[in-house]
């Protein structure tokens, strides 16, 4: 919300700053979110005209779940990745990408988010990571990064820090040409836990 408080002079909110400790960790969302707002104030043209059908292309189907789980590593680090040709994205441009993910109860991992890696080096402008205190319910994570021109391929996914064994779930996968993800509701379908699911203990709460 973005309103004139006097002439020249315009008061507008956001959820929260960056904290002093980690001053990158910005909730970059409700910052482009004032902006389009403020401009809308002066201009008088409404800036929420973005078409999702123009401007999002789906990687994966929305109706599709995808299952990750931590393997054994080094690091602690364990990723899961798509290559994706480039058309999916405008070159030259900034783009994100973003995907919708649910946390069971009993995940112990201490970071849950996503990348886009180009060659042999990642791409980071904006980012939300997984808030791994919310549990039992879909949350988008997603990533924004320049691409670069004249790119074939290139690849996303989640990277997960935890020890082996660390399940999670994924949806819609998805490439917007814009620096945030474009506005939609939470995915509507459920988790159906399989059989190694029950074995090992894993509850989708």
């Amino acid at each position: 919300m973005v309103h004139w408080h006097s002439p020249g002079i315009m008061v507008g909110y956001v959820s929260r700053f960056s904290p002093y400790q980690g001053g990158m960790d910005i909730d970059l969302e409700p910052w482009v979110t004032l902006c389009e707002n403020a401009l809308s104030l002066v201009t008088g043209v409404s800036q929420q005209t973005r078409s999702s059908d123009q401007q999002s292309f789906p990687i994966q189907a929305a109706d599709k779940i995808l299952r990750h789980t931590s393997r054994k590593t080094q690091t602690g680090l364990s990723s899961f990745g798509s290559r994706v040709a480039a058309p999916a994205f405008m070159p030259g441009e900034i783009n994100v990408f973003s995907t919708w993910v649910w946390i069971p109860s009993n995940f112990d991992g201490s970071r849950l988010f996503g990348f886009i890696k180009i060659g042999d080096t990642y791409h980071r402008l904006g980012h939300r990571d997984a808030d791994l205190a919310y549990r039992g319910a879909w949350q988008r994570v997603w990533l924004a990064a320049q691409i670069p021109s004249k790119l074939s391929h290139l690849q996303v996914g989640l990277a997960v820090i935890a020890g082996k064994g660390q399940t999670f779930w994924s949806t819609d996968w998805r490439a917007s040409q814009y620096p945030i993800p474009i506005k939609s509701p939470p995915p509507s379908i459920g988790i159906r836990l399989g059989l190694r699911d029950w074995w090992s203990g894993q509850t989708a709460a």
